[in-house]
């Protein structure tokens, strides 16, 4: 639906790739979810490390 392998998706829930800003709005396109109900900023890692920067994708709930 997004134009990626079930890898790339496997790889952002698992935390090993930060998807582009372009893939993640389609991701919360597809899942019809705000943004911000798909993906979160850990502020505190953001803030003490730029290297750090990490988007993590949050888990549906059932």
């Amino acid at each position: 639906m997004v134009g990626v392998s079930r890898q790339t998706i496997s790889s952002i829930e698992n935390l090993q790739f930060c998807p582009s800003a372009r893939l993640s709005l389609l991701i919360s396109m597809a899942l019809e979810k705000a943004f911000e109900e798909v993906f979160y900023f850990d502020i505190e890692d953001i803030s003490q490390s730029k290297e750090n920067k990490k988007m993590h994708f949050l888990e549906e709930e059932e």
